[in-house]
């Protein structure tokens, strides 16, 4: 089922198990004790609901919050389960390298997009994608998917598939975005963070990222978040948010995503009219993959920087979406924040 055929049968306020039939399904059918087993004993070994895709769906296109957190629990609930089994030496870190690779690609965009800290901060906590930057063994068998067909690809100029130096530093980078902002956790970010040059550099020769769902999760730009977020160095996420645009011209995702930290560097810069357009260049991006949830963040900034003249307008766009949205009233308010000027639009849910 289409995204647009789903939020058609929103407005007749179906039940949200109808608007999302195959995610939804996937989520509520999901049962680790006989799937995993199951899915590792077919030809491909991969548990693939541990990646998290069908979570990153609900959010996006429908904007259901409460199904995408029933989603998460059983997406975390299978990591810990894994990574206990490896702990107790039950079964090897490898076997489930791939699944640890991809729910670090796929689960952290909508934990991002969300605003959903304390479970990222949980999923890095009990998982061997947390686990990969502190334990020898969960670190060694996670490493094992780079000595595959997929992660050993390389071109004779350079372009590979990904790193796991470049996994790491994203594993790295999400768990700084949850840790608390300190003088200290700010001069440690100093010293491992790169700077614009490398994180351009993997955007143009990691080819994968640029595939792959991660959106503000992607190595380049979520490194270039903290640079801005913690050290205040806006110019700099400016940067890297705009040579991402250039190096990537058609995953809608990620264009959303850089468009949308390049409105908050402008910001930050105090350059208002063009955090303004970053915005509505993200909202546009967002509304030509039908991405509802994105879109009604991309608007709500815009809606923060634009010209009085202009706000009456995104106002109604603005409006629109909450209204196809299929999160409640407070999980848009939790999201939209309690500005004076965007409360009428909760009346609407």
């Amino acid at each position: 089922m289409s995204p647009r055929t789903s939020q058609n049968k929103a407005s007749v306020h179906m039940p949200h198990t109808v608007l999302t039939p195959l995610c939804c399904g996937c989520v509520h059918r999901y049962d680790f004790a006989t799937v995993h087993s199951t899915a590792k004993g077919l030809f491909t070994s991969i548990d693939c609901f541990m990646y998290g895709a069908e979570v990153s769906s609900l959010l996006l296109w429908w904007g259901d919050v409460t199904a995408m957190r029933a989603g998460v629990a059983k997406v975390l609930d299978a990591h810990a389960k894994v990574l206990g089994s490896v702990q107790r030496g039950e079964t090897s870190a490898e076997t489930c390298a791939y699944e640890a690779f991809c729910a670090c690609v796929c689960l952290a965009q909508p934990l991002l997009a969300a605003n959903e800290f304390e479970l990222l901060r949980e999923f890095l906590a009990n998982s061997m994608v947390g686990l990969a930057l502190t334990d020898d063994a969960v670190h060694a068998g996670v490493a094992s998917f780079w000595a595959g067909a997929f992660g050993a690809w390389k071109s004779e100029d350079g372009h590979c598939h990904t790193t796991l130096d470049t996994w790491l530093l994203v594993v790295r980078g999400l768990t700084a975005l949850v840790e608390e902002d300190t003088e200290s956790s700010r001069a440690i970010l100093r010293e491992w963070l790169p700077p614009p040059d490398e994180l351009l550099r993997i955007s143009e020769y990691e080819c994968a990222w640029r595939a792959k769902p991660l959106g503000a999760a992607d190595p380049a730009l979520l490194c270039a978040r903290l640079h801005g977020e913690r050290l205040g160095t806006w110019a700099t996420a400016a940067e890297v948010a705009e040579g991402v645009l250039t190096i990537e011209q058609f995953n809608p995702l990620l264009r959303t995503e850089a468009y949308r930290l390049l409105g908050r560097a402008r910001h930050a810069l105090g350059e208002i009219p063009a955090a303004a357009a970053a915005a509505e260049c993200a909202a546009a991006e967002a509304a030509g993959a039908r991405y509802v949830w994105l879109e009604m963040l991309a608007l709500r900034d815009q809606l923060l920087w634009c010209e009085a003249g202009a706000a009456e307008g995104v106002q109604s766009r603005l409006s629109a979406l909450v209204g196809r949205a299929a999160a409640s009233a407070e999980e848009v308010a939790a999201v939209l924040g309690e500005c004076s000027f965007l409360v009428h639009l909760y009346k609407v849910k």
